[in-house]
C-alpha cells in the first residue's frame, strides 16, 4: 500500500479514481475528435525511429505534437494513479480496513 494514499478515506480514493478515469476519457475523446492527432500518432507509432519522426513532425506541426506530448503524459500519470488507487483499495479490503 502507498504511504501517499494512506491518509485518504476509501470514498476519497474512489473520487480521485473517478476523476482520473474522466481525464482519461477526455484524452481519448480529444484523440478521436482530431484526425490530425490520429495521423501524427500513427506516423510516430509506425516509424522505425519514433523520436526522429516525432521531432520532424514537431518542427512542422508544433501545436499538434505539443498536444500529443501533453495528452500522452497526462494519460500515463492518470493510468498510474488509477493503478495505485486500485492497489490501495484492494490492499485495504484484504486487511479489512
Amino acid at each position: 500500500m502507498s504511504q501517499h494514499l494512506s491518509g485518504f478515506t476509501v470514498a476519497q480514493l474512489q473520487s480521485l479514481q473517478q476523476t482520473a478515469r474522466e481525464v482519461l476519457d477526455l484524452v481519448l475523446q480529444e484523440s478521436i475528435d482530431r484526425p490530425d492527432l490520429n495521423s501524427s500518432v500513427r506516423q510516430v507509432l509506425h516509424a522505425e525511429d519514433a523520436l526522429t519522426t516525432f521531432t520532424e513532425l514537431a518542427s512542422h506541426e508544433p501545436d499538434v505534437m505539443s498536444l500529443i506530448l501533453r495528452l500522452s503524459v497526462s494519460s500515463l500519470v492518470n493510468a498510474k494513479g488509477i493503478a495505485m488507487i486500485d492497489a490501495e483499495i484492494i490492499g485495504r479490503s484484504i486487511l479489512g480496513n
